[in-house]
Formats: structure tokens, C-alpha cells, sequence
């Protein structure tokens, strides 16, 4: 900007005003405060449980069931050592020596699967019970065969064993429980201690 003056010698002459700088911009915020950082996705941990199901006398691993048995070897406990527990049934349809046989065979297919995966045999538990736990009714109400039910009790549980809690350490007595324990015996007079000797511990 330019302005009239007069100098020292009366003459006219041209002042400059320095432009003033425009005004900085306010530092604007990277996070909108209208905005709310969206939760963390967590992946879902594999389930501790699975039902293998098998197709009448079938005695071979589904593609369903390796999906469920890879869900349970992907669990974190069992890689940090958990146990296995595998629990075999079968439907009614034979006899109570041949449905203990098969569900033995199918609970090995499953044990021998994760052992194939690197999981020690000891650290499977593998029980048969045949028929004796169905989830479902094997026969109807007539007494003809139940198709679904049977299908339901032809399966391999598998879980994966919640570990025992540690038993808890001997520790020393506190010296509250040392004073008591000295105030009980020398209340007790000696002869007493003598006599019965297992009376005060």
C-alpha cells in the first residue's frame, strides 16, 4: 500500500506500508472429534470343542471333521500343553460288543489324527462307550428305527481338558499361629502333655 507525504523539502513523496502478513491458519486437529476409533477387530479363538460325526458303518475322517479336529489344533491352550479328552459313541443298531468295537476304532481315528499332528499320545485321554450316552432317542415312539438319532449318536466328542489347579505349596507357619499354637501348649500343664500326649498338636 502506497501513501501521500510531504519530505523535508515540501515535496510530495510516496510512503510504503509494509503489507501485514494474512493470519496463520489454525493448526487443525488430525483426529475429528466427532470420530471414534472403531474397536479393535479380535480373531475368535478356535472352539474347545467339537462332535465328529460318522455316516452309518462309516469308519473314515469327513472333510467336515478334519475342519473341526484343525479347529481344536488350532486352540491355544493346546499348544501350551493341554490335554485331550475323546469320548467314542455309536448308535443302537448292534450289538453292545460291536458298538463298543466301532466306537473304539472311530475314537482311535481321531486320537491317531492329532498324534499324525504331533500331539503325544499321553497327552490323549480316549474313553469308548458304545451305545450307552445317546444325545437323541435311537428308535421312535413305534419302535421303528430314528434315522436322525442314530446319525446324532454316531459321533467322536473331542474336548480339550481345562488343567487341574495346581495344589497349593506347604507354607510356614504365620507368627500369629506360632503364638497360639505356644499359648495352647503352655496352658496345658505337663503332666496333662504326658498323659495324653496327643492331645494338644
Amino acid at each position: 500500500m502506497v501513501l501521500a507525504g510531504c519530505d523535508d523539502t515540501g515535496q510530495d513523496a510516496a510512503v510504503t506500508v509494509p503489507e501485514q502478513p494474512a493470519p496463520a491458519a489454525a493448526p487443525t486437529s488430525i483426529m475429528r472429534p466427532d470420530m471414534v476409533d472403531p474397536e479393535p477387530i479380535v480373531p475368535p479363538i478356535a472352539p474347545r470343542n467339537a462332535t465328529i460325526g460318522f455316516g452309518d458303518a462309516s469308519e473314515k475322517l469327513s472333510a467336515d471333521a478334519i475342519d473341526k479336529l484343525n479347529g481344536i489344533l488350532a486352540n491355544p491352550q493346546l499348544a501350551d500343553g493341554a490335554e485331550l479328552y475323546i469320548g467314542a459313541h455309536t448308535d443302537s443298531s448292534g450289538s453292545d460288543a460291536v458298538n463298543m468295537a466301532v466306537s473304539r476304532k472311530r475314537g482311535e481315528l481321531v486320537r491317531d489324527w492329532f498324534m499324525e499332528q504331533g500331539i503325544a499320545e499321553e497327552r490323549i485321554t480316549l474313553v469308548p462307550f458304545g451305545e450307552q450316552n445317546p444325545v437323541q432317542p435311537n428308535a421312535l415312539p413305534d419302535g421303528s428305527p430314528n434315522e436322525e438319532g442314530r446319525r446324532a449318536n454316531r459321533r467322536v466328542e473331542v474336548r480339550v481338558a481345562v488343567e487341574p489347579a495346581a495344589p497349593a505349596l506347604p507354607r510356614e507357619p504365620t507368627l500369629a499361629e506360632e503364638l497360639v499354637d505356644q499359648f495352647s501348649r503352655d496352658a496345658v500343664p505337663p503332666d496333662a502333655r504326658d498323659q495324653n500326649p496327643g492331645a494338644v498338636r
